[in-house]
């Protein structure tokens, strides 16, 4: 049983199904970096992150301050960026 009292976190956080909390995380990422090695390893960064009960959300840069927007954008709707 999940207590009452927590407002805003649980609003966000809680799904209304499933009696527990979900961990939100934004994932950013530049394709072009590392040689664009990434893009060969995504699927199993965010199948690690979504084992261990993340709900992630993913943004790749397409140029210069594309993350730094994303963030102040949406940023605060997030629990880890």
């Amino acid at each position: 049983m999940i207590q009452k009292g927590y407002g805003e976190y649980m609003d966000k956080h809680y799904d209304g199904e499933q009696p527990r909390l979900r961990k939100t995380l934004l994932f950013i990422y530049n394709p072009m970096a590392g040689k664009e090695q990434i893009k060969n390893k995504l699927s199993e960064i965010i199948q690690i992150f979504c084992k261990e009960g993340f709900e992630v959300t993913i943004f790749a840069t397409r140029g210069r301050e594309d993350a730094t927007k994303i963030i102040e954008k949406k940023g605060e709707r997030y629990d880890y960026i």
